[in-house]
């Protein structure tokens, strides 16, 4: 044997290894074998289901809830009950439900609802308003609501289950269709809250509050090993009522039906071994074939097929995860059987193919075939997928290799140009079919797999494409630098994306689910390297992944899995399969002399041009998914071929075996004599240097981002950032109370599109307009999805550990002040979603993983708050109290009230009052010529901020607006993350001022007015208290909950500029707000570095206040009072400012204020 035959032996044999210790590990020995899920509730043939999302008022009726539309659909969408005629339960929808099959209703914000559950040839029904659904569509099929402003994450599904006997409703609320992992050899528990407090040292929790009117406790045990369970159900007393195993798996608990099922059933197992077992003999025949056939050419081919299965069983963790994940993946296996199988396919099943060369006018037929094919992948393609099914690229493929075989013998001639001609027609003709199905990977694949053909026949030299990639990729450099906004649409982002901080402010209107993705690579990348991640079956895939880490992020995610284990066997087979697939190009491409008396030359036909293209665009596909995976190229969204779990990659790879073998085995390809000499062995030597060349270029890339990696922030944090998605909107969103005018809008931004399937990037737009119409609020300011994003190595960590899943934190949070006594909390997960359960109540708002947090702190500012709106009398207002670190973005206090797990009140909207005041002062001193001595209303600079005047506030935002509109703009924009204008999310104005505004009076009649003093367009706490944050500390910062290490960018002002401001705002201690100066001193605060501002939003009857606000900060701390609701007079003392008088001893005590 040869070296190469002990080196591919080597490689084989440790792939193998690698694969059956996966396969061990993962499901012989998985560490979480059995997962519980509560599947359905129990219906109740008394009682009638409420499909709303109104409050329950009668006992017979149970209302159950969909938070996920609750302000873009009606209140009720339907009522299941039981049909005594029938003996059944059944569905009616609401008459609010339109059918889309009978036309588009009169209100575009109406829902639909269609079959869950469709064959994949039929479109599925939709249902009518009043329509009654009967039992056996329900079971069968399930129903979906929806409507043309909703996504995926809208929907909301209802469906029935029949067991022994009862009928069980499917449907997202509360604790059903809530799953947890159940971790091997060893008592798992899981409590059941039926309408009881959660109070357990158990971490996992169903909790059921909106779906029953029963109350109760339950714990469900579970001990499991590989591939069976025993367990018992327990009431509140902890006597057993019920004993499971795998062999009672689904039982009924408190009304709920649950279901301890195994990752891999034994059936599974034994077949998937069995399929590894099969493997391995297809590479001990292909090792023996290749040793007893004496030639070059074959041994490449028999390489090959080794070097495929062996990163098949590379693949092996990928393919386990993908299975438990409910990726039906089964046929993979069975293809993965058929492409060893096609060796033994008839080798000359392509020696006599023409390819239609002999039918008169084929080519014209091509061409007509080509053009209906463009059109229908315009059409019928999204999300990269054909037909929602298959992959793009190799519908795109297929097309290219017949625009290569059609093309071949055609207009472009074979004179001097014609070839060059021709080469761009192709790679034209990817460019735009790319661009109508927005697959810009497909694009790159073919202009690489040109390229590399070019050069493979030395018709490019080397040096010419390396420069000329150097010039490309300065191109892009100063593109970016000069405009970053040209690199924030959802493709053109990835260009970028590779080799920059998701985090920074220039890629802010990016995707906001592509920031997220590159964020999370980078820290599974660094976990990896550094070799904190976990490995096989200690590893648990975040769901965020989910979908694509068996197809797009199989390279990433077997890393992730094997770690350097898997680095190391990976890149000798991949290196290897890439010189034998070099090789037999390189032989594809000229005439080579095998030996003294045999020479193979594949001729420049048909068949010729398409085994090469076929051959090159393989190549790239198991090179670039590498590359991008690294961070080292731009994402593409392709799957790495046998490692990923792809059945299309499979049979495409089958096809090409299978035309490999044939092209060459093809006797009429072999001659004798020839002009030409390229030796055999002269091909072997100048692939060794290509490789050698660009395992040299991808070692330098490695090292370079390896570098990277490790100088990347422990945390990474954004303000997500929800723009207008291109719609131009060419007049003002009608109010609230206008409901006619609203869906006469939404016509308008929908225009021609289907109900059922309106473009993306019209839905935010659409989203506003329906929470106005429903709800009569914004829907930013109905539903609360945190503007903020963060993510850190820690939290990854945390996400992909076994053991930290199941780990239990029980910590005491009161600190050496205790001043409510020792105080415990336990990190549980409740119905998926982490709760922090406290021993007393007032450290509650203390956010589950919270590292920043004084507990001590949070908890006296929450019971102040608490006596404080007792004493108004007034049980409706909410008040927070809200502390951070300015330099680090740190939340330090929290303190909400009332005191619920549900909401902090710091994240509730409401009018700021003057506290606006300072984003008008900052952009003033900013962009005005000669700000500080600019007087209105008889008052300059510093009065106006001192006595928080109106008028002058006024005049400065409509100079602002009519002078230096655009750098008001993008000052807002840049330095503290808020938009001038948008609808989608929190911004400057919620409506621009009309001309006449311009004009007229500014007064309380004038949205310049109002706009100006914090009387229209509300903002959280938390956001205010942003503002103000960052001018303390002259830097970017976002807040958070980590200790992790975090650089921000510095703020557009100057210092001199940003210590006069702080000075001026240091007057209002003698004025507006001079009523805390006092109690300051007298506490011995020093006030001479602090500097406020107070805000009130008074009622428009004069009866009290909306609102009262109050914001003070030092060199280290800023702090945060608010009160909202029935706010009394400030005259009364019951405003912000007096809440924050209580505090002062508390702040002292803590050392927030010195």
């Amino acid at each position: 044997m040869k070296l190469k035959h002990y080196i591919l032996c080597l490689i084989s044999i440790s792939s193998i290894c690698y694969g059956i210790f996966a396969f061990w590990s993962m499901v012989l020995n998985c560490q979480a074998p059995f997962y519980i899920e509560c599947v359905g509730a129990k219906l109740n043939k008394n009682k009638t289901i409420a499909i709303s999302n109104k409050v329950a008022t009668g006992s017979d009726t149970i209302y159950l809830n969909y938070p996920q539309s609750k302000a873009i659909m009606p209140s009720t969408l339907g009522v299941i009950k039981y049909d005594n005629s029938g003996s059944s339960f059944i569905l009616q929808n609401n008459s609010c439900v339109y059918n889309p099959d009978n036309g588009k209703p009169s209100n575009y914000f109406l829902p639909f609802a269609h079959t869950i559950v469709t064959p994949w040839y039929s479109k599925g029904k939709y249902f009518s308003g009043n329509e009654i659904i009967p039992e056996h569509i329900l079971i069968a099929n399930g129903v979906k609501y929806n409507s043309a402003v909703g996504t995926k994450e809208n929907r909301v599904s209802v469906q029935l289950l029949k067991f022994k006997g009862n009928t069980y409703l499917i449907f997202k609320d509360d604790g059903i269709q809530v799953k947890y992992l159940v971790r091997a050899n060893s008592n798992n528990y899981y409590d059941v809250f039926l309408n009881t407090t959660v109070i357990s040292n158990n971490k996992f929790i169903f909790k059921f509050d909106n779906t029953t009117s029963d109350t109760g406790r339950y714990t469900i045990e579970v001990k499991p090993t590989a591939f069976s369970f025993i367990g018992a159900v327990k009431d509140k007393s902890g006597k057993c009522i019920l004993n499971v195993s795998e062999n009672n798996s689904t039982f009924e608990v408190g009304g709920f039906l649950f279901k301890v099922s195994p990752k891999y059933t034994i059936g599974f197992s034994f077949l998937y071994a069995l399929f590894l077992v099969s493997i391995v003999v297809f590479q001990l025949y292909f090792f023996y074939s290749m040793l007893k056939f004496k030639s070059e050419v074959y041994e490449s081919l028999y390489s090959i097929r080794i070097l495929i299965n062996s990163l098949v069983f590379l693949g092996v963790p990928i393919f386990l995860t993908s299975y438990y994940l409910g990726v039906n993946r089964s046929l993979y296996l069975f293809l993965v059987v058929l492409l060893n199988l096609s060796y033994f396919t008839p080798k000359n099943i392509l020696h006599k193919a023409s390819l239609l060369s002999k039918i008169k006018y084929s080519n014209y037929l091509i061409y007509i075939v080509l053009f209906v094919l463009v059109i229908i992948l315009w059409r019928f393609t999204s999300s990269e997928l054909f037909l929602g099914r298959i992959p793009i690229l190799h519908i795109q493929k297929i097309v290219l290799l017949l625009v290569i075989f059609v093309t071949q013998i055609s207009f472009f001639g074979n004179g001097q140009y014609g070839k060059w001609v021709r080469l761009a027609f192709i790679i034209g003709f990817s460019v735009i079919v790319s661009l109508l199905t927005s697959d810009l990977g497909s694009c790159i694949y073919t202009g690489l797999s040109m390229l590399l053909i070019e050069l493979i026949k030395k018709t490019l030299k080397l040096k010419y494409v390396l420069l000329f990639s150097l010039g490309a990729i300065l191109l892009v450099v100063a593109a970016y630098n000069i405009n970053p906004s040209l690199f924030t649409g959802s493709k053109s982002y990835r260009i970028v994306a590779p080799y920059t901080i998701p985090s920074s402010d220039d890629l802010m209107e990016a995707k906001q689910a592509d920031r997220e993705t590159y964020a999370g690579i980078n820290y599974i990348l660094k976990n990896r390297l550094n070799t904190s991640l976990p490995t096989f079956n200690k590893l648990v895939v975040p769901a965020s992944f989910r979908s694509t880490m068996h197809t797009d992020f199989s390279f990433l995610w077997s890393f992730a899995f094997g770690g350097y284990t898997f680095a190391l066997i990976f890149a000798f087979v991949i290196i290897a399969l890439c010189k034998e697939l070099i090789l037999l190009l390189y032989l594809c491409t000229r005439v080579v002399r095998l030996n003294k008396e045999r020479y193979f030359s594949l001729p420049v036909s048909r068949e010729g041009e398409l085994v090469r293209f076929y051959l090159a665009f393989t190549l790239i596909q198991f090179v670039y998914p590498i590359c991008f995976s690294l961070l080292l190229l731009p994402l593409t969204g392709q799957s790495l071929c046998a490692l990923a779990v792809s059945n299309w990659e499979i049979v495409f790879l089958a096809v090409l075996l299978v035309a490999l073998h044939s092209v060459f085995t093809n006797p009429i390809y072999f001659t004798k004599t020839s002009n030409i000499q390229y030796a055999f062995t002269d091909a072997k030597k100048s692939i060794r240097f290509v490789i050698t060349f660009f395992i040299v270029l991808l070692l330098s890339g490695f090292i370079y981002k390896y570098y990277t990696i490790f100088k990347l922030d422990e945390a990474m944090q954004w303000q997500k950032y929800i723009n207008d998605e291109d719609i131009e909107l060419k007049k003002q969103i009608p109010p609230a109370s206008d409901k006619e005018s609203l869906v006469a809008f939404s016509k308008i931004i929908i225009g021609n599109d289907d109900l059922t399937s309106v473009a993306s990037k019209k839905k935010p737009i659409l989203k506003e307009l329906s929470s106005l119409y429903f709800s009569n609020k914004p829907y930013s300011h109905t539903v609360f999805e945190s503007r903020t994003f963060n993510i850190s190595s820690n939290k990854m960590l945390a996400q992909m550990s076994v053991d930290s899943i199941f780990r239990l934190n029980r910590e005491i949070v009161s600190g050496r002040f205790a001043p409510f006594g020792l105080v415990y909390s336990n990190s549980l997960i409740v119905n998926n979603k982490p709760l922090n359960s406290v021993s007393k109540k007032y450290y509650t708002s203390i956010p589950a993983g919270s590292e920043t947090i004084n507990g001590d702190l949070t908890a006296e500012c929450t019971k102040e708050i608490e006596d404080h709106i007792q004493s108004i009398g007034i049980a409706s207002n909410i008040g927070a109290v809200m502390i951070v670190e300015n330099q680090t973005g740190r939340v330090i206090a929290n303190s909400s009230y009332p005191i619920s797990t549900e909401l902090n009140s710091n994240q509730v909207h409401y009018l700021i009052g003057s506290l606006k005041k300072l984003i008008i002062a900052y952009a003033g001193l900013q962009l005005l010529p000669n700000a500080k001595n600019q007087s209105f209303n008889g008052k300059n600079f510093k009065q106006f901020i001192q006595t928080s005047d109106d008028i002058y506030s006024a005049h400065l935002l409509k100079s602002l607006l009519l002078l230096e509109k655009d750098k008001f703009s993008a000052l807002l924009l840049n330095d503290f993350g808020l938009p001038l204008h948008t609808i989608t999310d929190d911004s400057y104005f919620d409506t621009f001022p009309s001309e006449n505004d311009f004009k007229k009076t500014l007064d309380k009649n004038n949205s310049i007015y109002r706009l100006a003093i914090g009387q229209q367009a509300p903002y959280t706490l938390e956001t205010v208290l942003k503002w103000y944050s960052r001018i303390a500390a002259g830097l970017k910062v976002d807040f958070k909950y980590t200790k992790d290490k975090t650089s921000f960018e510095k703020i557009s002002m100057n210092d001199d500029d940003l210590k006069y401001l702080k000075e001026c705002f240091n007057s209002v201690l003698y004025g507006t707000a001079s009523k805390v100066r006092e109690p300051l001193i007298s506490n011995g605060i020093n006030i001479e570095n602090l500097w406020c501002k107070t805000g009130t939003a008074e009622r428009t009857d004069k009866t009290g206040n909306n609102s009262s606000s109050f914001i003070i900060c030092n060199d280290k701390y800023s702090i945060a009072v608010m009160l909202k609701g029935n706010i009394p007079h400030n005259r009364d003392n019951y405003s912000a400012k007096d809440l924050f008088i209580s505090l002062i001893p508390i702040l002292k005590k803590y050392e927030i204020m010195q």
